[in-house]
Parts: C-alpha cells; structure tokens; sequence
C-alpha cells in the first residue's frame, strides 16, 4: 500500500508543479503564491505562500524547508536506523544525554500532552507499537497476528511518561544550556509519530513568517536569522494532514481546512464530511481512517492505550482539534481518542483548544460532538450527503 500511495503522490506533485509554473508572472519574474510539495514521514507535504517572490527565493526557500524536514526525519524517525531517537532508544544509561533543541522541545511538549491528559497520550509507547505490528521494530508475525494478552502485559512496564524527563544544564566550556533527555528506568523508549507532523507544520509556520510564540527559544542561529529574512503574512502547511495556518487564502478569506468523511477510502480526498475555517492555529485529526487491524469483524486502530496496552476498538472513527500549536492538536487529538467521548470532552473543556468527536451509530451513520467552542472558532461547516 505505501508504494501505491507514493505513485500517487509524485503525481500529485507533478500536478502542483506544473500549476507552480503556470502561476510564474513572466513580466515581472515572479512567482505568484508559490507552492512547494514533497515527501516527509512517510507522507506528502503541501505548502503555500500567498504573496510574490523570484525564482532565487524560491529556491531559498524551498531548500530550507527540505533541510528542516530531514532534520526532523534525522532526529525524530523510529523509521531510520541511526536517527537520534532510535540511539537514544538503544541506550540503556541513566545519565543525561545532550539532544538537539529541536528534539528537545518536541518531548517536551510530548510530556507535557501527556501531563494533561492524565497519560492517555504517552510517548513512551513504542515496545506497544511494537508489539501490535504497528511500529518500526515490528516483526513479520507482530504484524500479521495479534498479541496475547500476557505479552501486552509483559511490555507494560516498559512504557510511562514519568520514567523519562527532559532536562538543561550549563556548559562547562562556554556559558551555554545543553538539553538533553534523562532515562528513569532503562527500558523506556520514545516515539513522537503521534505530534511529529503537526510540530513540523508549526515550526515551518515560524521559519516562513517568524509570527509563532511556540518558538520563541528557538536557538539555531540561521533559523533566528531566516526569521527576520522571511515575514510571510498568509501561509498555509499541510504535512498528511495535520494542517497549520497563517492569515487569509488567495481569496483574502480564511484557509478552508476538510474534514474527511470517515467511510472514505485513503484516495477519496474529495470526500469530505465537513469544512472548518480558520486563519490562524493548527488542525489535526486522529483516528480508525486507515492504519488498523481486522480480527472478527472489528476494527482496531493503530492507536494504542499506554494504560491497558490494548488497541483501540471504538465507535469513535474520528478526532480533530483546533490548538494554537501544531504538536499539542496531533497529540490532544490522539489522547482523546483514546480517553473516548466523555472523558474526551471533558479534558478539552478544561484546557485550551477546541475538538470534534464524530462516533458511527449502530446504523452506520455518524453523529459529531463538538467541544464548546468548536463551531464558533472553526466556523464548521457539515456537507449533507445525499443517500
């Protein structure tokens, strides 16, 4: 399935590509609200400026935002042997080990979700990734069989946010903070897959317009100093779907956003279930869409419990939630996946941000949940689809 769907998004960018040059304004030697598109954690990117630039710019820019997605994929891919993450993984110290800042900051915004949700998004879980065939270490027969319940048992220790800390301590060289991350127990290991894309939309977001507080520390010097280079005021980045924006579309109207039908396939794109509209923030939706097991006739998402080690089998097919930032939309909507629709709501209502439950009836149609100020703050809009 990936190689299909890799096919299918070269033509995808072939396409954008060549609406890019049709929008080339050769008078002027411009590029008219550029686009640029590839391939990141195993996904598709889509990225657009509204505004002018030159070629020269925007080769610039695009190599930037290549060089920033492969240092992500370099630090934070369970998916790539030596990336920093799987040789942190493979370390069995307890003492501090130094981390890039970027790094640094994504776990740290991983243990802070998961203070919030009481632990229910946990990105300690990969031996349970693992274990249900989902992860990167899975074998041929994890991925083909479904575990008993003594080896989910057996791996539960395994996994806990609190086992791990992220700390800073001052160089002794020069008067400068190291980050770094420190093991509590030996066999913990990380995964960011769950906030790795909507933290990645975000920090584009901060390179293209320098107008994201998230990023405020940010300490690369040639990122600080792109910043002042690139002051975009409407951007729009979509990295498989978690989506974040600034300012208004070509329209001079708010970027439209869809909201997948949840009967879709994965190439139905244009079938969606409802619109949001927003100008600012990050939106992201976790769910049964595509990544899930069969067994019996049910359903069971890639999304595991970090408290049972189970994965879900739910009537709740789908999660989206709007956030100012890009990491906390990917794993809040993840968490409340996994908390289900009353805790969900509740925990939403108590911090920041908005979210949207859609839960299949037993009649196989759908009904949605929204947080409180869900609508008023996306402008959701449902399509009505005809029998």
């Amino acid at each position: 399935m990936k190689t299909r769907r890799i096919s299918i998004v070269a033509l995808i960018i072939g396409i954008i590509i060549t609406i890019s040059f049709r929008q080339y304004n050769f008078s002027n030697h411009l590029i008219i609200n550029p686009i640029f598109s590839g391939t990141t954690m195993g996904t598709s990117y889509n990225i657009k400026i509204i505004d002018q630039i030159s070629p020269k710019k925007y080769k610039e820019i695009n190599s930037l935002i290549n060089n920033l997605l492969i240092n992500y994929n370099n630090q934070m891919s369970t998916w790539i042997d030596n990336s920093e993450i799987n040789i942190f993984n493979r370390s069995t110290s307890l003492l501090p080990y130094k981390i890039d800042f970027e790094f640094y900051n994504i776990v740290k915004k991983a243990l802070e979700i998961s203070e919030l949700s009481n632990g229910y998004y946990d990105p300690t879980i990969q031996p349970l990734y693992d274990l249900w065939g989902f992860g990167s270490g899975s074998t041929d027969h994890q991925i083909n069989n479904f575990p008993s319940l003594s080896l989910i048992d057996n791996n539960l220790d395994k996994v806990g946010y609190k086992k791990i800390k992220t700390i800073t301590w001052k160089s002794e060289l020069r008067n400068l903070n190291n980050n770094g991350l420190q093991k509590i127990q030996p066999s913990i290991t990380l995964n960011l897959g769950g906030i790795a894309k909507g933290a990645a939309s975000d920090r584009i977001i901060y390179l293209l317009s320098g107008n994201k507080s998230n990023y405020h520390d940010v300490q690369n010097i040639e990122i600080s100093n792109n910043i002042k280079k690139y002051q975009f005021k409407n951007i729009y980045v979509d990295i498989g779907g978690d989506v974040s924006v600034l300012g208004f579309n070509q329209d001079n109207k708010p970027w439209k956003i869809g909201i997948q039908m949840p009967s879709s396939s994965l190439f139905d794109i244009n079938d969606l279930y409802g619109i949001i509209s927003i100008t600012n923030g990050s939106f992201a939706t976790s769910g049964n869409y595509y990544n899930f097991k069969k067994n019996d006739d049910k359903k069971y998402a890639h999304i595991i419990d970090p408290k049972t080690g189970m994965a879900i089998n739910s009537d709740l097919v789908s999660v989206s939630v709007y956030h100012p930032d890009g990491a906390y939309a990917d794993g809040l909507a993840t968490a409340i996946y996994v908390m289900g629709l009353g805790k969900g709501l509740d925990m939403i209502h108590s911090i920041e941000g908005e979210a949207m439950i859609i839960k299949k009836n037993t009649d196989n149609t759908f009904s949605q949940y929204f947080s409180t100020n869900f609508i008023l703050k996306t402008n959701f809009k449902k399509i009505n689809h005809k029998d």
